[in-house]
Formats: C-alpha cells, sequence, structure tokens
C-alpha cells in the first residue's frame, strides 16, 4: 500500500487553517471575553464561529484584515512544538477545557517581536511561515445562535478569485447603471434618493384614491343592527387592485367612530368596532368565528376599540 499526499489540496488547507489561529487570536483581543465555538477548515476557505451579542462593525473587520494581512507580510515563523498538557498551559496555549488532551499536547504559536501573536494547542497541519497564507479576506458575516456568530473566511488564491469576481460584478453594474465603477457610488445615490421620492408620491396617490373610493361605498343607512358598514370589496374593482392592509388603515381613519366589517371574496375581512355600544367578541362567538389568537389577530386598543381580522 502507498500513501499519496494531495499537495495542493493539504496546502491549501494548511493556510486556511493557520489563518483561523491567526483570526482567533484577533478576535481574542479586540472582544475581551470572546471564545471559538465551532470551525470548519477546507481549501483556502474556513467558517469561523465565536460568541459574542452583536455583529462585527465595518471598521472592526477593516482591523482584523489589515492586523492579519499584516502578520502575513511580515513572513513570521509558525513554531510547532510538543510539550506536556500542564506545560503547555503555563506556556500561555489556549486550549479548549471540555475537549480531552494526552499528556503530551502539540502546540502551534506564532511569535512577532518577542511577543505571542497566536498560541493554540492543535494537532492539524499548518503552514511553516505565515506568508503561505499569501492573503486573508472575510467575506461573509451571520448569526448561527443567540449569543454566537459566524465569520467566512478565504486564504490564499481564492482571496484574488472573489477580488476577480467583485471587480466583474461592479463592471456589470456600471455597464446595467450606464456609469463607470468610479461614479457608481453617487449614481446609485440618487437612484435610491428619486426611487424615496417615487414612493412616497404613489403612497399619497394610493391614499387619495382609496380614501375617495372607500368615502364612495360608505352607505347611506346601517347596514344592520350590528354595523353601520358593511363593505364588500369585490363590488369595487379599483380598490381590490390595492393592498388590504392599507385598505384597513384608511378605513379606520374615515370610520373612526363606527362599527363596519370589509371584507373579500378570498375571506380576508377586517371588523372593527369604535363604539362602546356593541360586543365583538359575542359577535365573533355568535357567528361562527374561532376566538383563537394563533389563527386571528385581536387586539384592544383602548375600552371603545376593538377588532378583527382574518389572516391576510
Amino acid at each position: 500500500m502507498e500513501l499519496i499526499v494531495d499537495k495542493k489540496q493539504r496546502y491549501a488547507k494548511m493556510r486556511s487553517h493557520t489563518a483561523a489561529h491567526l483570526l482567533n487570536a484577533q478576535l481574542d483581543k479586540m472582544l475581551w471575553g470572546t471564545k471559538q465555538a465551532w470551525s470548519f477548515v477546507e481549501e483556502d476557505y474556513f467558517r469561523f464561529d465565536f460568541t459574542t451579542d452583536k455583529p462585527l462593525s465595518k471598521e472592526q473587520i477593516k482591523e482584523i484584515e489589515l492586523n492579519i494581512n499584516s502578520w502575513i507580510a511580515d513572513a513570521i515563523p509558525v513554531t510547532k512544538q510538543e510539550m506536556s498538557f500542564d506545560d503547555a498551559i503555563k506556556f500561555g496555549a489556549k486550549a479548549f477545557f471540555e475537549d480531552k488532551y494526552w499528556d503530551t499536547v502539540r502546540v502551534i504559536s506564532v511569535w512577532e517581536n518577542a511577543e505571542f501573536v497566536s498560541i493554540e494547542l492543535c494537532g492539524w497541519t499548518h503552514a511553516d511561515n505565515t506568508k503561505d497564507i499569501w492573503a486573508f479576506k472575510i467575506i461573509w458575516q451571520e448569526a448561527v445562535a443567540s449569543g454566537i456568530r459566524r465569520v467566512v473566511v478565504v486564504t490564499g488564491p481564492k482571496v484574488a478569485e472573489y477580488a476577480i469576481n467583485q471587480d466583474d460584478f461592479l463592471e456589470w453594474l456600471a455597464i446595467k447603471f450606464k456609469s463607470s465603477t468610479k461614479q457608481l457610488p453617487d449614481v446609485l445615490e440618487k437612484l435610491n434618493k428619486d426611487y424615496d421620492l417615487l414612493k412616497s408620491e404613489y403612497e399619497s396617490i394610493q391614499d387619495k384614491i382609496i380614501s375617495a373610493e372607500l368615502i364612495s361605498m360608505k352607505p347611506t343607512a346601517k347596514s344592520n343592527d350590528k354595523f353601520d358598514y358593511i363593505i364588500d370589496l369585490s363590488t369595487n374593482s379599483e380598490l381590490e387592485k390595492w393592498n388590504f392592509k392599507n385598505i384597513i388603515i384608511k378605513a379606520k381613519e374615515i370610520f373612526a367612530k363606527e362599527n363596519f366589517m370589509i371584507y373579500k371574496q378570498d375571506w380576508s375581512y377586517w371588523i372593527y368596532c369604535g363604539k362602546q355600544d356593541y360586543s365583538l367578541k359575542d359577535y365573533a362567538q355568535s357567528n361562527g368565528i374561532k376566538w383563537w389568537w394563533s389563527e386571528y389577530f385581536f387586539q384592544w386598543k383602548d375600552p371603545a376599540i376593538l377588532e378583527i381580522a382574518s389572516n391576510y
């Protein structure tokens, strides 16, 4: 039997694993009390979970990337030593105390200017020098559980691949918006302002149309002894176009001191009582409407106002 090592794969995992140690050390300095929760190391790629109560800021990510890339550029030797577990802990090595260790352990350390950059117990493969990592880039962060966040990192050639892909995306955006990549921030900022203005104008027009249509549908007499108004939206083709929730908001303004029901043929409905002369709960129970929090929204705004609605 002959064992053949895939050197390309091995070196790629060495780069990302040593980079994970540097990230752990940098987070330990930056975030007091944080600790590694989990990690997954692949070829020039790794995911690193750590304890924290908030996301890393843009400035913190920049600081991490600058410091680690500086250590890479400084070409610092990565030392591998074997010693007793007790000596390793006295030496300052970071260990996961929920794990079990042999009496003799392997210590991976990175020194610079007679000070530890990183020192951990680890039996995995590692680069011989920080320069072998080539480069370090955080491409993503996310929450994975309460009090635990994850960063996703690329190293080595994948950093160049990531940069090329980002350049391609920026060029695509520039072409899409008939701009240069340098002008993109100004162009997108103007588009965002134009969008906000158009959205505001659209919502204003929508409010006016909905209000006018609801007023036009207002009955001249009470709909029945329970409600002042019962409005079937399916009889109004204009109102059927608009969002049901927005219609309800306007109806509550127009019929604020009345009892009314609005409904659609798809069984979306809203019942509102603005008077103190009627029990909405009694109406629901007498008409077979399930009074369950899990299926319906029920709200007490004050003793005079009650609402019940289907999911919509």
